[in-house]
C-alpha cells in the first residue's frame, strides 16, 4: 500500500508492500483517509462522514466515526468489510437559521489490512457554525 492522506494535512507514509517470495513487490494499493465536514451557506444540512478508500479491493478496509455537536456525540458508526475497497460512514443535521452557532466534530479510525500490511490511522476536523 502507497499514499494516504488527511484533509487536516496529516499526510503519513505506509509502509512499503510485501515482498511475493520471489524478491519482487506486489503491485501498490492506494488507500486515502480522512473526515469531512461539509456546513451550508446559512442554513440547511451539514454534513459529517469519515472514509477509508483504496484503488483496489483489499483483505479488509474499515472505518468507525464519531459525529459530535458541541462536544456530545450526535452519531457513530462503522462500514467496510473484507474485499472492498471503500467504507464511509457519516450523518446529516438540520441547521435552522434560529440556531446557535455549535462547535461540530468528525472523528474516523480508519483501518487497511492487505497481505501481511496492518495500518490504523484516525483522523479528525473540527468546525464552528
Amino acid at each position: 500500500m502507497t499514499g494516504g492522506e488527511d484533509p487536516e494535512g496529516c499526510d503519513d507514509d505506509v509502509p512499503p508492500p510485501p515482498d511475493d517470495g520471489d524478491g519482487s513487490n506486489v503491485t501498490p494499493i492506494a488507500i486515502a483517509w480522512g473526515s469531512v465536514i461539509d456546513p451550508p451557506a446559512g442554513y440547511g444540512w451539514i454534513d459529517l462522514w469519515s472514509y477509508s478508500a483504496a484503488s483496489q479491493n483489499i483483505d479488509y478496509i474499515d472505518v468507525a466515526g464519531y459525529s459530535y455537536k458541541d462536544y456530545i456525540i450526535i452519531s457513530s458508526g462503522q462500514d467496510g468489510g473484507y474485499n472492498e475497497d471503500t467504507g464511509i460512514v457519516g450523518t446529516s443535521e438540520y441547521i435552522d437559521p434560529l440556531d446557535d452557532e455549535a462547535h461540530w466534530e468528525q472523528m474516523g479510525d480508519h483501518l487497511f489490512v492487505e497481505t501481511n500490511v496492518y495500518y490504523q490511522v484516525p483522523s479528525w476536523v473540527a468546525i464552528n457554525f
